[in-house]
């Protein structure tokens, strides 16, 4: 196919639409590089293959020591943009619809990817001044409350074992294979995984949210047909209130007794789905994972934060406290209920910490990107 003729049969995230132009050989109208900014010293370079970016670690050069809340180092990247993109810069062309667009282009998408990749609090400082591979031409993003001496999420800041960037590339290479509807929610829960650990330090409770958000963006990828089927509202109002559902059961002629369950049932939908696609794809931290009482600790994170959401309910306490050291990025006390039996997932004390869940989101989401991505390769 001639790069003339190529349209876009699906649509997706910026970041991914431009790497489908280069895959089909469509030409390159400029180059820019742009910055990504973290808090994490990061380590090596990646060239993606047949590829419009390049990912490279660079020194932060400053004619002064950082301030707080400034990045310690950034990652420097690298833009082949197309004239399919600069067409649809301008509005030329319809790939880019109001449903695809995810907030950001390249750039912010790409630090989004690498939030979850690497595990590291990153973000897009825009371009790079002119004439210069290491200085932002504007501000850098503003890193709020990272100086914690107990942070919410120990460990990001990775001081003793630094991440590389090659430990991205097998994920990133066959990002652009993914199918549109595929790449996109994948792209959206990246980017509320990114919200989530950049300002976690001075507002747990909206990370809260945005970690939970981000895995209800990738399970509705997974709503299809089928799962309908198997999931009827009245089959999820027996399975969510049992004991609700047995009364009005009793007491209510069947058709009146349908109709109520179904009305109930609907609201059960989005719960089952957010359980699902963590108890399927999350593999870390193991002692989470492995807990008799994993679902009910989960139901009540996702019952936390419809009451934050829609109420206005603050988060409890126990969730939003501090951890002390690398040992609580598992959860507080659940190996000792585990271990004695008394785990059933309804103990006050067994509520998961914002390290713990935080630990298990980013787990789902890189165990269903692996999914896509073998997938894609091979149906590619």
């Amino acid at each position: 196919m001639g790069w003339e003729t190529w349209q876009h049969s699906e649509n997706g995230p910026m970041l991914w639409m431009n790497w489908r132009d280069s895959l089909a050989q469509i030409p390159v109208l400029a180059r820019h590089e742009y910055l990504l900014c973290s808090d994490s010293f990061v380590e090596g370079s990646v060239l993606l293959g047949e590829h419009p970016y390049t990912l490279s670690s660079t020194a932060v050069h400053r004619s002064e020591a950082p301030k707080t809340g400034e990045p310690l180092s950034v990652i420097l990247m690298t833009v082949e943009y197309t004239e399919e993109r600069r067409l649809r810069g301008k509005g030329q062309r319809p790939s880019q619809r109001w449903d695809t667009w995810t907030g950001d282009v390249e750039d912010s998408q790409m630090a989004a990817l690498l939030s979850v990749l690497l595990r590291i609090r990153c973000r897009s400082g825009g371009r790079v001044r002119p004439g210069s591979h290491s200085e932002l031409d504007g501000p850098a993003p503003f890193l709020p409350g990272t100086d914690a001496r107990f942070p919410y999420l120990p460990g990001l800041k990775h001081p003793e074992s630094p991440p590389d960037l090659s430990a991205a590339k097998s994920y990133l290479r066959s990002y652009p294979k993914l199918p549109g509807p595929t790449a996109l929610p994948l792209t959206r829960a990246c980017e509320l995984y990114q919200q989530a650990v950049w300002a976690v330090e001075t507002d747990p409770s909206d990370s809260w949210l945005r970690l939970v958000s981000a895995i209800e963006t990738a399970s509705n990828a997974l709503r299809d047909r089928r799962w309908e089927s198997e999931n009827k509202p009245s089959r999820l109002f027996e399975e969510f209130q049992p004991e609700l559902a047995l009364r009005i059961q009793g007491a209510c002629p069947s058709k009146v007794y349908e109709e109520i369950a179904d009305l109930f049932g609907r609201s059960h939908g989005a719960t089952k789905m957010f359980l699902a696609f963590l108890t399927e794809f999350a593999t870390e931290p193991d002692v989470l994972v492995r807990s008799s009482g994993i679902r009910n600790h989960l139901r009540d994170v996702y019952d936390a934060r419809s009451k934050r959401l829609h109420r206005g309910t603050p988060m409890p306490s126990e969730m939003l406290s501090r951890v002390a050291d690398e040992r609580s990025l598992t959860v507080t006390r659940l190996d000792v209920l585990e271990r004695s039996g008394e785990d059933d997932g309804t103990s006050p004390t067994s509520r998961l910490s914002l390290s713990a869940f935080e630990a298990v989101v980013r787990s789902a989401l890189l165990g269903w990107w692996l999914r896509v991505n073998l997938e894609a390769e091979a149906n590619w």
